[in-house]
């Protein structure tokens, strides 16, 4: 028994070396701070404080790479504002764009699935954005400074030449606008989708149609090219491939979504995903101290 313990003792002794030297080896700033903002169930606000799936993600990017990080709760429209600004060192949950790209480093860990979000009780269905959008009478609410794929937004602005989007400040107001009626439809995300339709109490009166005309997107962070160390931005890189890798990013899905969604989402091989975060890496040429955490 005694020998036992000496060996989990300097297991545990050895871990907690490992841990000071790589957040020194990897030079992380003394608090990474990340922007997250009401994403559904990928970040949301409860007694507890913070939580959901990007919550849980950074967390456990914590413990893989030893740095420290702090979450910064701000809204929707600010989140890339207060990156570019230096306010934040990284931004949950985004798609990749290329004004993005000129200030920060884009790291994909899956791929995002839009749905058009209808009522039930219309008098017309549609089995397709390409419909909606086609349908002279129709009407899209969205989010101001929630960014879609560049396709889908190539696909809406017939819509927005003609003024049929109404933009209104949060995901709340778009469920109560389509409780009343007073909202036909809005396309999002199912980690949005779920969460706020639960909060509404009209989940039974919705229903969601998947967004098939348009490849789905890598979803992922960007991380400041100014604030952030590069050592510290390969090291995220590596961690999240890794997490990629032993299905760490999918059971953290799983916490908070059903299982039919999940499939969904997690149709598509990650082999691109892995390349493209393994390429970072190969392109910076920095050796990257990382934490292996079973």
């Amino acid at each position: 028994m005694k020998i036992h313990m000496s060996i989990l003792a300097a297991g545990v002794a050895t871990i907690c070396s490992l841990l000071t030297q790589s957040a020194t080896a990897l030079n992380c700033p003394s608090n990474i701070r990340v922007g997250i903002s009401d994403r559904g169930y990928a970040s949301f606000r409860s007694n507890n404080g913070y939580e959901g799936i990007s919550v849980d993600l950074f967390t456990e990017l914590s413990k893989r790479t030893g740095c420290k990080v702090t979450f910064v709760w701000l809204p929707s429209v600010r989140l890339m504002l207060e990156l570019e600004a230096g306010q934040i060192d990284i931004s949950a949950t985004m798609i990749q764009d290329a004004k993005r790209d000129q200030f920060a480093v884009f790291l994909p860990y899956a791929y995002s699935q839009s749905y058009l979000v209808l009522l039930k009780r219309q008098e017309v269905t549609y089995s397709s954005l390409d419909e909606f959008v086609a349908s002279p009478n129709t009407r899209l609410n969205r989010v101001r400074g929630l960014l879609m794929s560049k396709k889908i937004e190539d696909m809406l602005k017939p819509m927005l030449m003609q003024g049929r989007v109404e933009h209104v400040n949060d995901f709340a107001t778009v469920f109560r606008k389509l409780d009343a009626g007073r909202a036909e439809a809005a396309v999002m995300t199912p980690w949005i989708y779920l969460w706020h339709a639960r909060q509404a109490g009209i989940s039974d009166q919705l229903v969601l149609v998947p967004i098939r005309e348009v490849p789905s997107p890598m979803l992922g962070m960007y991380v400041s090219s100014s604030s952030m160390p590069n050592e510290t931005t390969s090291a995220i890189a590596i961690a999240l491939e890794s997490m990629v890798k032993d299905g760490s990013i999918k059971a953290i899905h799983e916490r908070y979504l059903p299982p039919p969604i999940v499939a969904q989402l997690f149709a598509r091989p990650t082999t691109n995903i892995s390349a493209y975060l393994l390429g970072l890496q190969a392109a910076k040429k920095k050796p990257v101290a990382l934490i292996a955490l079973q």
